[in-house]
């Protein structure tokens, strides 16, 4: 979770949110196991990754586009 997940370039300040998000799937999946504390195995944490990968996909794509135009416009400037 938080940045062993994902790293975010703090100038976005998406760090916290997506973190925060993150717990929310993780109290998704935990909750879901039987009431003994079984998760059965790495069934929920596979579940928990691909919820994780479905709560970062929006995120990344937002800064990684930001990060893309600046590059280009630092390119273009450097010319």
């Amino acid at each position: 979770m938080g940045d062993a997940a994902c790293s975010f370039n703090p100038v976005y300040g998406q760090g916290m949110t997506v973190a925060a998000l993150e717990a929310h799937a993780l109290d998704i999946c935990l909750k879901r196991s039987d009431r003994k504390g079984n998760l059965k195995g790495f069934s929920r944490l596979f579940q928990f990754q691909k919820k994780v990968t479905r709560t970062l996909r929006l995120p990344w794509l937002f800064v990684s586009a930001g990060d893309a135009s600046k590059k280009k416009k630092q390119s273009r400037a450097g010319k």
